[in-house]
Parts: C-alpha cells; sequence; structure tokens
C-alpha cells in the first residue's frame, strides 16, 4: 500500500510537469518581441502568464478593446525572450 502510494504521489507531481507554456516566433525586427497564434480556448490572461506579461499590457500593445474577449485565430505580439 505505502508503495502504491508513493508511486501515486510521483505521477501526479510529474504530470503538473507536462504543462507545456505557449511558444512563440520570434521577430528578428524587434529583439524581445514575438508573434503567438491565438487558438480556440485561449484566454488573454492565460497567454500573458506564459509570457511573463499581464492582460492589459498584451491587450495595450496589441490594440485589444476588451481583454475579455478575444478571437480565436489571430496572431497577438508578445513578449518573446
Amino acid at each position: 500500500m505505502k508503495t502504491s502510494s508513493i508511486v501515486l504521489y510521483a505521477v501526479a507531481a510529474l504530470a503538473g510537469l507536462s504543462e507545456a507554456k505557449r511558444g512563440c516566433r520570434h521577430d528578428k525586427a524587434n529583439p524581445g518581441m514575438g508573434w503567438y497564434y491565438i487558438v480556440s480556448g485561449d484566454t488573454l490572461n492565460d497567454i500573458a502568464a506564459d509570457f511573463s506579461t499581464t492582460a492589459t499590457h498584451l491587450a495595450e500593445i496589441n490594440g485589444i478593446a476588451n481583454p475579455d474577449s478575444i478571437p480565436a485565430d489571430k496572431t497577438i505580439v508578445v513578449p518573446c525572450a
């Protein structure tokens, strides 16, 4: 019983590590910036968290009037290290 609990705990811990961050395409003309393609289900808050910024900042640099409603199938500018 103890062994199965340890294995279950290890699997649960690794599951958190498998969550991938979003990637970006680097903008060679603007170092430190890049593009991200919004997919269905994305939120500006989630995107911002993956790029170490805020939804407000992303909305400002992309001219997004309502950060609570972003369209899928659109490319936005993001900080890209």
